[in-house]
């Protein structure tokens, strides 16, 4: 097992491990020490450790695997892992398989898990940047007969309230026309919080956006 365990140890993609029945990490490979963790920290403890939730995540696999492990291993799962160092979160993917003893009975899990953080970050960049091409397409053609209309109202006899009005609308205008470009422009994934009691956020359209000062500049002023 010592030799395997400096095989193991080698792999720096990822780190495996295996757990007992009791959610009881028996090894851990040295990889996970690149997620903030000590491996002399981790062995004999719960799994608990790693995320709040584990547990449940892995309890209705857990009660049927001891039904019958062939059903449901090998199996991939993905979650999102704590850092060790308090340095936030890590996206990992792992694959299950199940810890058999030689008379073939279900004694614990093993399995190999990897950074997926990066795959992630990419994928919500992929749908950040659709769901935002979709709105300015949709946006586009309303804003333009908005914009027309307004126009054409300056030409007619207004009073000086509805002057004021139409002067209004077009700086509102400009402002939609500011946020168009800035969502025509989202360059990162950067979130802002906006219900802090319910832990809610929401897309930070200006730090997530490559705009120039003129842009910014409009949006501000109007």
């Amino acid at each position: 097992m010592e030799g395997f365990g400096n095989l193991f140890d080698s792999i720096r993609t990822g780190y495996l491990w295996t757990m007992n029945l009791d959610f009881i990490i028996t090894y851990i490979s040295k990889g996970i020490e690149d997620y903030g963790w000590k491996r002399i920290d981790l062995i004999s403890k719960k799994v608990i450790i790693l995320n709040d939730t584990i547990i449940e995540d892995y309890k209705e696999t857990m009660r049927v695997c001891i039904e019958d492990h062939t059903k449901i291993l090998p199996f991939t799962l993905q979650q999102e892992l704590n850092r060790g160092d308090g340095e936030g979160i890590y996206h990992i993917e792992t694959v299950i398989d199940p810890c058999l003893n030689e008379n073939g009975n279900l004694i614990g899990l093993c399995g190999f898990s990897r950074d997926i953080s990066d795959r992630i970050e990419s994928d919500k960049m992929k749908y950040v940047m659709e769901i935002c091409g979709g709105i300015c397409h949709e946006l586009a053609q309303p804003f333009q007969v908005i914009t027309g209309c307004s126009d054409m109202l300056k030409h007619f006899h207004i009073t000086e309230d509805n002057k004021k009005i139409i002067e209004s609308l077009g700086k509102q205008l400009t402002r939609v026309r500011a946020l168009v470009l800035k969502l025509q422009n989202i360059k990162t994934y950067t979130t802002k919080e906006y219900l802090a009691e319910r832990n809610s956020k929401i897309l930070d359209i200006d730090a997530s956006s490559e705009t120039n000062k003129e842009e910014d500049w409009n949006l501000k002023e109007v």
